[in-house]
C-alpha cells in the first residue's frame, strides 16, 4: 500500500486515486449555470411575443433557477447530454404551440449561439480544493487517473485549462470504453494500465454512477462529494462509501502520523 489518507475522520491506505471529472474536479454548477444563462438569453429573440414566461418554463424543465443561478442536483441539466437537453427545450416549445421543426430549430440555434459566445476556457472552473489536493497527491508520487463519461479529448482539454493535465498518469473517457459508468470497464482498464490492485484504489466522484462503478470494480473505497442541497447524513452509506462536501476534506498523512496541509 502507498499513501495514508484521512477522509471524514477515517484513515485509509491507498496505492492510487481515481477521480471523476464533471462535478468532482470541474465545477458543474458554474459551467451549467453560465451555459444555461446564455441559452436562455439567445432563445428569447427567437420566441413570439414577450417569451419570458416560456423562458421560465424552459428553465424549470431542465432544472435551472435563473434567480439564484443554481442547477438542481437531480435535474436534467446536470445529468443529460447536450442533445438531450436541447430535446427538452424543444419539447417545451412544442407544448407552447410551436411546430416540431420550428421548435427544434429555435433550440438548436440558441444552443449553437451560446456555444460560440461561451468558449470552453470561460466555463472551466475548479471545484473547491481540487487544485490543492491534486498538487499534493502528485508531490507524493501517487498514481492518478481521471475516469469520465465525457470524451477523452474534451476531458484532456478541460484538465489543461485547470493546469492539472500532467498530474494524471492516465485519462479515460467515453471513447475508451464500450459501456459507460457505472460499468466498471474503465476503472479496471486504468488499474491494469497502472498495475494497481482495485482493492487498493480510492474512487472519488459526485454521482451514484461513480459509486456503483467503484463497487462493481471491487475498489477499496468510494468517496462521494455531495452538493449543498443534499444532506451528508441523508444519503445511504455503506462500508465502501464515504460522503464529503469538498475535496479539502481529504487529508494526506505524513510518515510521523500528522496530517499534511498544502497551499497553492
Amino acid at each position: 500500500m502507498g499513501l495514508m489518507l484521512s477522509i471524514s475522520s477515517r484513515k485509509v491506505e491507498a496505492s492510487g486515486i481515481f477521480f471523476d471529472k464533471d462535478g468532482t474536479l470541474v465545477d458543474l454548477q458554474y459551467q451549467f449555470s453560465q451555459l444555461m444563462e446564455g441559452r436562455l438569453r439567445f432563445i428569447l429573440p427567437r420566441l413570439k411575443g414577450d417569451g419570458r414566461s416560456i423562458q421560465g418554463e424552459i428553465a424549470t424543465a431542465v432544472g435551472y433557477d435563473p434567480g439564484t443561478g443554481k442547477v438542481h442536483p437531480n435535474g436534467a441539466l446536470g445529468h443529460s447530454t447536450r442533445a438531450e437537453t436541447m430535446g427538452i427545450v424543444s419539447g417545451v416549445l412544442e407544448k407552447q404551440g410551436y411546430e416540431r421543426d420550428s421548435a427544434q430549430e429555435i433550440a438548436r440555434g440558441a444552443f449553437d449561439e451560446a456555444d460560440q459566445a461561451l468558449p470552453l476556457d470561460t466555463l472551466i472552473k475548479p471545484t473547491h480544493g481540487a487544485l490543492t489536493l491534486l498538487a499534493a497527491l502528485k508531490d507524493q508520487g501517487t498514481p492518478l487517473a481521471c475516469l469520465t463519461n465525457d470524451m477523452r479529448r474534451r476531458t484532456e482539454r478541460a484538465l489543461e485549462l485547470l493546469g492539472v493535465r500532467d498530474y494524471f498518469d492516465i485519462i479515460l473517457g467515453a471513447d475508451d470504453s464500450e459501456t459507460p459508468k457505472p460499468d466498471p470497464q474503465i476503472f479496471l482498464k486504468a488499474c491494469r494500465s497502472l498495475n494497481l490492485d482495485p482493492r487498493e484504489v480510492v474512487m472519488v466522484g459526485d454521482s451514484s454512477d461513480d459509486m456503483e462503478m467503484a463497487r462493481r470494480a471491487g475498489a477499496g473505497l468510494a468517496v462521494r462529494i455531495v452538493s449543498e442541497d443534499e444532506g451528508v447524513d441523508d444519503l445511504p452509506s455503506e462500508g465502501l462509501e464515504i460522503h464529503i462536501r469538498k475535496l479539502d476534506e481529504i487529508l494526506i498523512f505524513r510518515k510521523n502520523g500528522g496530517p499534511q496541509t498544502f497551499k497553492r
